[in-house]
């Protein structure tokens, strides 16, 4: 798993780095859990890092079950518990910058299971209902692929289809994780 360290805000209709050294991919026993999306929502004192620190620490205190899959539940829970007090239409004002459909954050959930026989790889999130009126949380899923994309992925997909300089940036991340 793999991100950069930046927070982005939208200036002007672009994503413009807000923030750096902000930390988005976090471990846990045999878990690796990681964020793309909304940092921060002051309304609701949620910021990502002390969020998912406070999951975690919960997680490892009284989980009896650490599977990915579970964690992923448990993770959606908090995040819909969190999330929920924003959700009336008097609190709208908060998610006018995003169009419906539109992912507000995402969480992936990768690790293995006791057997360690293979990877397990759950994604969860919420985004802008379709009518953009309110939140649609989305129940984790399985992903059946080693590489799953998140944030400001149409620079990956650039980069694997060979544009500049996104492909240049790639290549020299796939040098530095060889060395």
């Amino acid at each position: 798993m793999a991100a950069d360290a930046l927070v982005y805000a939208k200036q002007g209709g672009h994503a413009i780095p807000s923030e750096d050294r902000f930390q988005k991919v976090f471990a846990s026993d045999n878990l690796l859990i990681g964020s793309a999306g909304a940092a921060y929502v002051e309304r609701i004192e949620y910021r990502f890092e002390g969020w998912i620190s406070d999951f975690i620490e919960t997680q490892q205190r009284g989980a009896p079950n650490k599977r990915p899959g579970d964690v992923a539940i448990a993770l959606e829970a908090k995040m819909s518990e969190t999330f929920k007090a924003v959700e009336s239409p008097e609190n709208k004002s908060i998610w006018e910058n995003y169009l419906p459909g539109e992912r507000l954050v995402s969480y992936i959930i990768a690790g293995y299971a006791e057997s360690f026989r293979q990877p397990y790889l759950f994604e969860t999130g919420v985004e802008m209902n379709r009518d953009g009126s309110g939140l649609q949380y989305i129940s984790p899923f399985r992903h059946r692929t080693a590489h799953v994309w998140f944030g400001e992925d149409q620079h990956f997909r650039r980069a694997q289809d060979g544009f500049e300089p996104e492909h240049a940036a790639l290549a020299a991340i796939h040098a530095d994780i060889r060395t």
